[in-house]
């Protein structure tokens, strides 16, 4: 099912079992945003998309992103353009590739503003170009170790609790054992207890 909305686009029609997560694009042009869309899910690739900063930022927080494919003179609130959108993706979701797309004639590997951009298309480009630089992006992504990094306050409050439960777990372990060894040494478990902070 394919469902359009003056601001956010999501496509779900056929979704690619290896991918890492869907492909976000974010541009004020709702007809590119729809080429874009449709074209990746003939490829099998599931995709969303926002028309704006905030909805952009909403789509990052709230659905699983594998690639970000941006335009660099999108409208936004006041000053606001897709550099918003580059700083908060790299700030909160640095292991997410985010991809600028521009018509406008520059270097992105040097220029200051895009020092964070993971590469550049150029508009207008085709669907084989689009494809293409997607399919790019999947692949290294599928060829990147799988480390574990919190993704929103969820995640990271639960990751807290597991250090939490596991230093713990480490702590009665050294306790136990220091106890144990103390034993046959003849010290008293009461001091060890005082050592480790925990009461006998």
């Amino acid at each position: 099912m394919t469902i359009f909305s003056t601001s956010i686009m999501t496509n779900e029609l056929s979704v690619h079992t290896s991918c890492p997560g869907a492909v976000l694009v974010v541009d004020d042009d709702e007809t590119l945003c729809q080429f874009a869309c449709e074209t990746l899910a003939g490829e099998n690739v599931p995709t969303v998309s926002a028309n704006n900063v905030g909805d952009a930022i909403e789509m990052l927080n709230t659905k699983k992103v594998a690639v970000v494919i941006l335009d660099w003179s999108l409208r936004g609130m006041g000053d606001t353009s897709g550099s918003e959108v580059l700083s908060y993706s790299k700030k909160n979701f640095p292991m997410t590739p985010v991809v600028v797309m521009s018509g406008l004639q520059f270097d992105w590997r040097t220029d200051a503003t895009l020092k964070e951009a993971d590469g550049c298309l150029p508009k207008p480009f085709s669907a084989t170009l689009l494809v293409g630089t997607i399919r790019q992006w999947l692949k290294r992504l599928e060829q990147t170790p799988k480390v574990f990094l919190p993704q929103n306050e969820n995640e990271i409050s639960t990751l807290d609790h597991f250090k939490s439960v596991y230093i713990r777990h480490v702590v009665n372990l050294l306790h136990n054992n220091i106890s144990l060894a103390a034993s046959k040494l003849g010290v008293h478990r009461q001091t060890i207890a005082a050592a480790l902070g925990k009461p006998e």
